[in-house]
């Protein structure tokens, strides 16, 4: 009984010792006991649901929570839906986020708790016919709509009104054609998009420096945003960078601008333009990369304006194709004392000077004023789209039927893409946010049409003038002997620029050796125009995407490969 009794008193002994039970609160060490315990604030004063998030791209759904972190600042985060469902992760996920909540909250009573429903989109421009999505704004019917993506920029920004945007830049377009395009190409590619134009445009301004090209493209980024130089996109792009910048730029203009930052990515990224910005197809990935929905093939439909000094055939050192410089046009800009991009200032020796005012007053106005006519613009179109795009459609093809040098079917592509800028600059115009005449846009983009064929003419005349010394070279026996078929070569035949033949399909043709036509051609830049040239006509024999060779036997000499032309097209007025 007295071992009973000890064990009794030390037993009650030992409890009136035992320390309150302990628990963690965020990391705080509170008391838990009978009479002591503190009330435990509910999980919906702790970590409240402000919103359930639909991504209308990927069909997910997640969760905005707001909560108030340990420093007792408010804070918001968005997270998985699924993670509501684990109580260990969405635990440890807000807790990192110094997040005060209880233990024990019964995290997946959340998912019901949503007051609000909201729609995000990672993709930029039309949703529907009726709403419009900018990054930092949303135009149209369906305003829950916001964008979500990670686009940067400041389209959607704006600042002043459309007024004061429209009467601080009207007398200014009227004597700048550069202005006038370059704001009317601000408003194509909305246009394009709802058509699904299969070919785009790119236009580049080129020319000394101070001769006003920056400021063609800042008054073109003002249409849709803030409008300052560091606002432009610069040229240093890395390959899935440049990819991700044109999908950011759907529906909407890419201004690329040459940066004093710039380490040579003009070079590198300028000549992949003509292609991927145009055609509005990204890279594509394999199978399992696609599983990734941020590896996915993209589209985009966007117009493109790009400047720096040098022109696009200077920095390729003309080796341009023909579809290359219909995607991406040369546009040359005046130099500086005769007015730059203010070409319409008339005579006088005080043209300098005069210009350098007016781009004073146009910095002022688009700091003022930027991104107000781009949303009535939008919903001008909405009010009455079908007949919106049916007359743009008129519009282009009146242009290229008026304005076209001729009827070549290469010359029409290029007269197409400036047909593209006049037309949407009289949609808006017809919708009261571009302060202009309808002759001033004629004007504006036949002018800049032809000045740009002017600039390309006399590369193809300086190829056509080498080229009149080849087909004299080609009609030498000497230098091109004619071998037919089965026939020896004759002695020395291996220093010859190659040989003619007759071809059943074909007739007379003349085989001539690719390193042998570079020597008579003088650089590699002008066999390359050569080339471009006779793809053009049609004179190349064999001609495919991956070589313009094709292989040739000569007995004697064995099989080799030869650039085959017809003759016959090779006139002097080719």
């Amino acid at each position: 009984m007295k071992t009973n009794a000890n064990y009794n008193r030390i037993k009650a002994k030992n409890a009136s010792k035992r320390r309150p039970t302990k628990t963690a609160v965020c990391g705080v060490r509170g008391v838990r006991s009978a009479s002591h315990a503190p009330s435990v604030r509910r999980v919906a004063d702790a970590v409240t649901v402000v919103a359930a998030i639909e991504n209308i791209d990927t069909g997910t759904f997640k969760i905005e929570l707001a909560f108030s972190d340990c420093t007792g600042e408010p804070k918001r985060c968005e997270v998985e839906r699924s993670m509501l469902g684990d109580p260990r992760a969405i635990t440890r996920f807000l807790l990192d986020r110094g997040a005060i909540f209880p233990t024990g909250t019964d995290f997946p009573s959340l998912m019901s708790a949503a007051k609000r429903h909201r729609r995000v989109t990672s993709r930029i421009g039309w949703h529907g016919t009726d709403t419009f999505v900018l990054p930092r704004a949303t135009i149209g019917k369906d305003l829950a709509l916001i964008y979500a993506g990670s686009a940067t920029g400041t389209r959607g920004m704006t600042a002043g009104t459309l007024p004061k945007w429209k009467s601080s830049l009207s007398d200014l377009l009227s004597r700048s054609s550069y202005l006038t395009f370059g704001v009317a190409l601000a408003f194509a590619a909305p246009l394009a998009a709802l058509l699904d134009l299969e070919e785009t445009a790119a236009f580049h301004l080129f020319g000394e420096s101070n001769s006003g090209k920056t400021l063609v493209a800042k008054v073109a980024n003002s249409v849709t945003g803030r409008a300052r130089e560091r606002d432009l996109v610069g040229f240093d792009q890395a390959d899935a960078a440049l990819n991700d910048v044109m999908f950011d730029h759907h529906s909407t203009l890419l201004v690329m601008n040459e940066m004093k930052t710039d380490s040579g990515g003009a070079a590198r990224t300028l000549p992949k333009l003509s292609h991927t910005l145009t055609s509005g197809l990204g890279r594509n990935r394999s199978e399992f990369a696609s599983r990734d929905r941020s590896l996915q093939l993209r589209h985009w439909c966007i117009f493109g304006l790009t400047t720096m000094e040098k022109s696009l055939e200077n920095l390729t050192n003309n080796a341009r194709d023909n579809g290359e410089r219909a995607r991406h046009i040369d546009v040359p800009v005046p130099p500086r004392d005769q007015g730059g991009i203010f070409d319409r200032l008339g005579g006088g020796g005080q043209i300098g000077d005069d210009a350098r005012a007016m781009a004073e007053l146009v910095v002022t106005a688009i700091n003022d004023n930027y991104g107000v006519a781009f949303p009535p613009f939008v919903e001008s179109i909405m009010a009455s789209r079908d007949k919106t795009l049916k007359r743009f459609q008129r519009n282009v093809a009146m242009f290229v039927d008026r304005c076209a040098i001729s009827d070549d079917a290469w010359e029409r592509r290029i007269a197409i893409k400036f047909g593209y800028v006049y037309a949407a600059g009289i949609a808006a115009i017809r919708a009261g946010v571009l302060p202009c005449t309808r002759a001033q846009m004629v004007y504006s983009c036949r002018k800049l049409y032809r000045v740009s064929r002017r600039s390309l003419t006399a590369i193809e005349t300086e190829v056509k003038v080498d080229m009149e010394v080849f087909r004299k070279m080609v009609c030498d026996d000497k230098r091109v002997p004619r071998i037919e078929n089965g026939n020896v070569a004759p002695e020395g035949f291996e220093t010859c620029l190659g040989f003619r033949r007759r071809l059943d399909l074909h007739g007379d043709v003349a085989c001539l050796r690719p390193v042998e036509l570079k020597k008579v051609m003088g650089s590699e830049a002008k066999y390359r125009e050569l080339l471009s040239i006779l793809k053009s006509k049609n004179a190349i024999v064999g001609c495919s995407n991956k070589t313009p060779t094709t292989a040739r036997e000569v007995k004697g000499c064995g099989r080799s490969r030869y650039l085959t032309l017809k003759i016959a097209s090779l006139d002097p007025a080719l």
